[in-house]
C-alpha cells in the first residue's frame, strides 16, 4: 500500500468515526504537509456493516478540492477532549475546507435532505434545532436535564416567537419536549427508544443500518442549517457545528467529562450563553 493511503481503523458510533477520521486527516497533513492521496476507511463504520468494505462513499463525497499546505491545522484552541470542549473555540476557518472535501453529504444524504426537508416544511431560516443526545451517552459525560433543555428553549421562544425541530434519541425527552412545545417538528425516519445503556444503533436491524446512518447524518445537516441551535455536548453536536461551520446563534449545554480521561476538561456545567 502506499505511504501516501492514510488508513483510519477507528470504530466507534457514526460521528465519533467521523471525528477521528477528521483528526486523522489533519495530523497527516501536519506531518507530511499534504493531503493523503486516499483515505481508508474500511475498517470504520462496522456498526453498519457486515462486510469489511469503505462504506464512507454512501455517506460523504470527495469534493477533490486542494487543500495546500500553508501551517500546521490546530483543530481548537484548547487541547481538551474536543466532543466536550467549547465549540466556539473550534478553528473553523482552519477546519471547514477538511469538513468541505472529506464530508460533503453524498448524492443519496443530499436527496433524504431534500425529502426531509420538503416532507416536514422546514424552514431552516425560521427554525431552532434542538439536539439531545441521551440513552448510553451519560457514561461519557454529564448529560443536561429535560427542565434545562425545556427552560433553555423557552427562553429563546420568548425572544424570537420561532418553532423548534427537535431530534432525540431518547422518548422520554421527545414526548416532554413536543408536550411543552406542540408544534415542534421531529423527523419521525428517525426512530427513539426509552431510556438506555446502549447504543441506539444497535436496536435497528442490521440490514436496516446504513439507511439509518443516512437518515442520521441527513438530520443532523439539516439541524446544523437551523437558525439557531441548541445542542449537547458530544460527537454529535460537534459535528452539527462543524456542518454549520461557526459558533453563530449556538447554544451548547457544555459538560465535564465522566472518565479518567476527560479529568479536568472544565469546571462546570451548563450553558454557553
Amino acid at each position: 500500500m502506499s505511504n501516501k493511503v492514510l488508513k483510519v481503523t477507528h470504530n466507534a458510533g457514526f460521528f465519533s468515526c467521523c471525528s477521528v477520521r477528521l483528526f486523522e486527516i489533519i495530523k497527516y497533513f501536519n506531518e507530511n504537509r499534504e493531503l493523503p492521496e486516499m483515505v481508508d476507511s474500511s475498517e470504520q463504520f462496522k456498526i453498519h456493516k457486515n462486510e469489511n468494505i469503505d462504506i464512507t462513499n454512501i455517506f460523504f463525497s470527495d469534493s477533490g478540492e486542494p487543500i495546500l499546505y500553508t501551517n500546521d491545522v490546530i483543530f481548537s484552541e484548547v487541547d481538551n477532549e474536543p466532543q466536550f470542549s467549547d465549540y466556539s473555540l473550534i478553528n473553523y476557518k482552519q477546519v471547514s475546507p477538511f469538513i468541505s472535501k472529506y464530508f460533503k453529504p453524498s448524492d443519496i444524504v443530499n436527496n433524504t435532505i431534500n425529502r426531509f426537508i420538503s416532507k416536514y416544511g422546514i424552514e431552516t431560516d425560521e427554525i431552532c434545532g434542538v439536539f439531545y443526545r441521551g440513552l448510553d451517552k451519560h457514561r461519557e459525560t454529564n448529560i443536561a436535564d429535560y427542565d434545562t433543555y425545556i427552560n433553555k428553549c423557552l427562553d429563546i421562544k420568548s425572544k424570537y416567537n420561532i418553532r423548534f425541530l427537535v431530534q432525540t434519541d431518547e422518548s422520554e425527552f421527545l414526548k416532554a419536549f413536543i408536550n411543552v412545545f406542540p408544534d415542534s417538528i421531529y423527523i419521525s425516519e428517525i426512530p427513539t427508544m426509552s431510556k438506555s445503556d446502549t447504543l441506539l444503533t444497535y436496536h435497528i436491524p442490521m440490514d436496516s443500518r446504513v439507511e439509518f446512518g443516512v437518515n442520521f447524518l441527513s438530520a443532523t445537516i439539516i439541524l446544523s442549517k437551523c437558525k439557531y441551535l441548541v445542542t449537547h455536548s458530544g460527537n454529535c453536536g460537534k459535528w452539527a457545528c462543524l456542518f454549520r461551520g461557526n459558533n453563530d446563534n449556538v447554544y451548547q449545554f457544555i459538560t465535564a467529562g465522566k472518565s479518567a480521561d476527560y479529568n479536568n476538561i472544565l469546571e462546570y456545567n451548563g450553558w454557553s450563553k
